[in-house]
């Protein structure tokens, strides 16, 4: 799925939970990140709050960082 720190294909998830937490465990799922830690360090390096995540159906891009992710599905 990654590729030199970059999306080897397009990915759709659908985000959704009633906190952060279900939230980015989709991403997790999808293979996004290995886990809350690392979606939560990569939020703090790209300047986002970790717990400002929106739910719904999000397609990354080929291409994508895993802070253009966090960035994408962040509300802050």
């Amino acid at each position: 799925l990654w590729s030199n720190g970059a999306l080897s294909k397009d990915v759709e998830v659908n985000v959704q939970g009633t906190n952060a937490s279900d939230a980015v465990n989709c991403l997790v799922t999808a293979g996004l990140f290995e886990d809350y830690a690392e979606y939560e360090k990569t939020c703090k390096s790209a300047g986002l709050d970790h717990e400002k995540v929106s739910a719904g159906l999000f397609t990354f891009k080929k291409g994508y960082t895993k802070e253009d992710v966090a960035g994408e599905i962040n509300w802050g």
